[in-house]
C-alpha cells in the first residue's frame, strides 16, 4: 500500500466514525482530503454523498444536487466490479426519491437468492429511470436483472416502463409474471388492473382492482376511481357507485366531478336493474 493509499484509509475511517456521530460536517471535510488522495474508489462517493443527505446546514436543492453527483460517480466507479458499494450507492439513490415506500422494496430485492448482478441491474435501472428520464437503457438493464434472476420487482417496473412507450401487450405479460412471482401482492394486482385497462381487458381489471383496494385499503380516492371506471367499462355500474362512494368518503366536501360521475353511475345502474327486472 502506498502512502497516499494509508493516507486516504485512514480519512475514510475518519469519516465513517464522524457518520456514525452524526458529524456530517466532519465527515464530507475528510471524505474531500480522501478523494483528492484516491480519486477512483467508490466508496468514498458513496460516503460522501450519505454525509451530503444530512446535512442540515444545507437547503435541500444543495444536498439533493451534492447527494446525486457523488451516487453518479459512485455508479460510474463501481459498476463493472458489482461492488457492494455499487449496490449500496443505487439503494441510496433509491431512497432518496421515495424515502420509506422505498425501503422496503430495496431490502428484498437486495436479499433474493443469487441476486446481487439481478440487483445491481435493477437499481442501475431505477436510476436512469429516476434521474436520467432514459426509459429505453432502464429497460436494457431490467432485462439483464431478469435474465441473471427473475424478480416481480423487476417485472413491475419494467411492465411500467413498456406501458409508458406504449408497448401495452409486453406491459401486461410483464404484470402477469409481476403477480405471480410476489404471490399476488396487492400493489402488484392494483399495476395489472392498470395494464388490463389498457388492453381493453375492464372485467379481468375489475377483478384485481376488486383484490387489491380489499386487500390493502389506499391512502388516496384514485384507486377508488379508477376502479369505478373500470367497472363502467365492464358494465357494472352498482360496483361503479359503490366505489365512487369509497372515493367520496376523503371529502368534507366532494369535488362537483365526482358527484356527478356518482349520478351518472346510478342512473347507469337504475336503468340496467330496470331493464332485467323487464326481462
Amino acid at each position: 500500500m502506498t502512502e497516499p493509499d494509508a493516507e486516504a484509509g485512514a480519512l475514510k475511517a475518519l469519516a465513517k466514525e464522524a457518520l456514525k456521530a452524526g458529524d456530517y460536517r466532519k465527515a464530507v471535510e475528510a471524505l474531500d482530503k480522501a478523494l483528492a488522495l484516491a480519486p477512483e474508489d467508490p466508496e468514498l462517493y458513496e460516503l460522501r454523498a450519505t454525509a451530503y443527505r444530512f446535512r442540515r446546514d444545507l437547503s435541500l436543492k444543495e444536498r439533493e444536487s451534492m447527494v446525486l453527483r457523488d451516487l453518479k460517480s459512485a455508479v460510474d466507479k463501481g459498476l463493472l466490479s458489482f461492488s457492494p458499494v455499487l449496490l449500496r450507492a443505487t439503494s441510496l439513490m433509491f431512497h432518496w426519491l421515495y424515502e420509506d415506500q422505498a425501503k422496503d422494496k430495496v431490502a428484498e430485492v437486495l436479499a433474493m437468492p443469487a441476486g446481487g448482478r439481478a440487483a445491481v441491474h435493477y437499481h442501475k435501472a431505477c436510476f436512469l429511470d429516476r434521474f436520467k428520464n432514459d426509459p429505453q437503457e432502464s429497460l436494457r438493464e431490467l432485462d439483464r436483472s431478469i435474465a441473471c434472476q427473475p424478480s416481480w420487482q423487476a417485472h413491475l417496473l419494467r411492465g411500467s416502463l413498456l406501458k409508458k412507450t406504449g408497448r401495452h401487450a409486453e406491459a401486461l405479460r410483464d404484470m402477469d409474471a409481476c403477480v405471480a412471482l410476489s404471490g399476488a401482492r396487492p400493489e402488484a394486482r392494483l399495476a395489472r388492473a392498470r395494464a388490463r385497462i389498457l388492453n381493453g381487458d375492464a372485467a379481468g381489471a375489475c377483478e384485481d382492482f376488486e383484490a387489491a383496494l380489499n386487500a390493502a385499503p389506499p391512502d388516496s380516492f384514485e384507486p377508488f376511481m379508477e376502479a369505478a371506471q373500470a367497472h363502467l367499462a365492464a358494465g357494472r355500474p352498482a360496483e361503479a357507485v359503490a366505489e365512487l362512494a369509497r372515493a367520496m368518503s376523503f371529502f368534507k366536501v366532494v369535488p362537483p366531478d365526482i358527484l356527478q360521475r356518482s349520478a351518472l353511475a346510478k342512473e347507469k345502474a337504475r336503468e340496467l336493474s330496470g331493464a332485467q327486472g323487464e326481462g
